[in-house]
């Protein structure tokens, strides 16, 4: 509480209280201002999880081999919440040579199983990824979240800010996520 205080030298104590009011009349501005980080600005999408595979250009690998698969639909639905863990096309690249090739051409086969290991249900943000978190994928198999100095991963791979979606989140990865095999 400011308290205004009379004394002789009356002209010091204005310009006082005058610049006090006029730093607290600033000061949400500039906190606003000093606040702003770049790196965490929240990327959201008026679209579902399919529109926004399709229209992010570093995805178009992972687009080309959800619709070999037959599963656009499944990351199209509304009535569905989702993570994806979508690889990135550096992430199909650094596979081994004609590996994408071989999984294309039975795409309901070991491909559908890869894609639908990156699927998980329910709308997961970045704080409810903890260390040491386990997640069932859509295809049966677990995923394994790790967290070190803020910095996620899953299954060893890069995790991206999160994008978010009208029916989830989406996250870019930097490598593809292979299922355990079956026993």
């Amino acid at each position: 509480m400011l308290v205004y205080k009379k004394s002789n030298s009356n002209s010091m104590d204005m310009i006082k209280f005058k610049w006090y009011y006029v730093f607290m009349l600033f000061l949400p501005f500039l906190m606003v201002a000093c606040d702003k980080n770049d790196d965490d600005e929240i990327i959201e999408y008026d679209d579902d999880i399919w529109d926004v595979v399709e229209q992010i250009p570093e995805l178009s690998t992972l687009e080309t081999a959800i619709q070999a698969a037959g599963l656009a639909n499944t990351l199209d639905n509304d009535q569905a919440t989702l993570t994806l863990f979508a690889p990135v096309n550096n992430a199909f690249a650094a596979l081994p040579a004609g590996e994408l090739d071989e999984l294309l051409k039975d795409p309901t086969g070991a491909l559908k199983d890869i894609l639908l290991y990156h699927v998980v249900d329910g709308a997961y943000s970045p704080g409810m990824l903890k260390d040491g978190l386990t997640l069932k994928t859509v295809n049966g198999a677990s995923i394994s979240i790790t967290k070190k100095d803020g910095a996620i991963k899953v299954n060893g791979a890069k995790v991206s800010e999160p994008i978010y979606v009208i029916n989830g989140v989406v996250y870019l990865i930097d490598a593809v996520l292979t299922p355990p095999a079956a026993d």
